[in-house]
């Protein structure tokens, strides 16, 4: 995560657990199209 921040990406929301299942919540940039999603595990 450190290397994208790096290189000028930026977050634009969190992962959650809801009833079990993994969800992504935007809290920036909702309505642009270019999101990259990473995940971690």
């Amino acid at each position: 995560m450190n290397r994208l921040l790096e290189i000028g990406f930026e977050p634009a929301g969190h992962w959650l657990l809801d009833n079990g299942f993994l969800t992504f919540e935007l809290s920036r940039y909702g309505n642009q199209k270019d999101i990259l999603i990473c995940l971690r595990l």
